[in-house]
């Protein structure tokens, strides 16, 4: 992550349209490409969401880096693993949730794009097709050195 150095760096347009797009598709009330660094879940873009971070333990985020594969959460009140959560007991009461991790260019699962609502979906019946397509569009990013004016 520090090679990276994305972790409490200003917004940037690059991750913001991808993470803008996801939303958009998924018709969800918030999107993020959250990171993972040694404590926290850090919202590096993030569209309809206005919390920068998160903590680490129990993190939908760290949850789905954990896995190859996107982490599809139809009730998050009704999971195990996020129900007694902050994100899902307060704000922003999650219910619907899906992520797919992220890889840094070394091939490290650094953190993840996510999509969220407080409405339960039929996790059933979320293709995944695009949003994994989304994330494989900010692992390119991170490939490319920012712009720094």
């Amino acid at each position: 992550m520090d090679a990276l150095g994305i972790v409490d760096t200003p917004a940037e347009d690059r991750f913001d349209r991808i993470v803008t797009m996801a939303r958009q598709l998924y018709g969800t009330e918030s999107a993020v490409f959250s990171v993972i660094d040694r404590d926290r879940e850090w919202h590096k873009s993030r569209s309809g969401n206005t919390i920068e971070a998160a903590e680490r333990t129990a993190s939908f985020c760290s949850v789905t880096i954990r896995g190859a594969d996107t982490l599809i959460v139809g009730d998050a009140s009704k999971d195990d693993r996020f129900s007694a959560t902050a994100a899902v007991e307060g704000d922003p009461n999650i219910r619907f949730y899906a992520g797919f991790p992220v890889r840094a260019p070394g091939g490290e699962q650094i953190g993840a794009l996510c999509v969220y609502d407080p409405t339960p979906r039929d996790a059933a019946a979320i293709d995944d097709s695009m949003l994994r397509q989304l994330a494989h569009l900010l692992e390119a990013e991170l490939r490319v050195a920012p712009v720094r004016r």
